[in-house]
């Protein structure tokens, strides 16, 4: 019942949106968009705290995954 919740399931996404952009990100690295890439690698540190909490930060994260990506 757990993985129900709406953290879990934003979990869930957020993880396969990640996944998506860095697989569409390797083949595109470059040393000019280097720092980008990594920078983009890194957004998932920021998706931390309890429930409420985590769910903003990872609304912050959709958004920043959407630039990083339109960056590339």
């Amino acid at each position: 019942p757990f993985g129900r919740t709406e953290v879990r399931r934003t979990e869930r996404r957020i993880l396969a949106e990640f996944e998506e952009a860095l697989d569409g990100a390797v083949p595109a690295l470059t040393a000019a968009n280097h720092a980008d890439v990594v920078a983009m690698a890194r957004l998932p540190q920021a998706v931390r705290g309890y429930e409420r909490l985590k769910l903003e930060r990872a609304e912050t994260f959709t958004r920043e995954l959407a630039a990083a990506r339109a960056r590339l």
